[in-house]
């Protein structure tokens, strides 16, 4: 028995595994959701609480405080049809 413990302890954790106990030690769990372009807002609101909405407009929000660091990672194609990245957020 000793011997089976000391072999699983050696063994090292896969990916999901790995990440499984690092939720549990933060006390979060993981679920799944689906890509409705909300997935990672719906995950926010079912680990800390409220509506997905609240998460979204809080990026947002970031997001136009901040328009230096983030207007690079939107395509220019998506910028340029709606004229400013300040429109592109909404």
């Amino acid at each position: 028995m000793e011997k089976e413990c000391e072999q699983k302890a050696q063994k090292p954790l896969d990916d999901k595994s790995w990440m499984q106990n690092w939720l549990f030690t933060l006390g979060l769990k993981e679920h799944e959701f689906s890509n409705d372009g909300n997935c990672l807002f719906n995950a926010l609101a079912d680990q800390l609480g409220g509506d997905h909405t609240r998460y979204r407009w809080q990026a947002v929000d970031y997001m136009r405080k901040n328009p230096e660091f983030y207007k690079h990672f939107v395509p220019p194609k998506q910028v340029q049809k709606v004229n400013s990245f300040e429109a592109y957020l909404g």
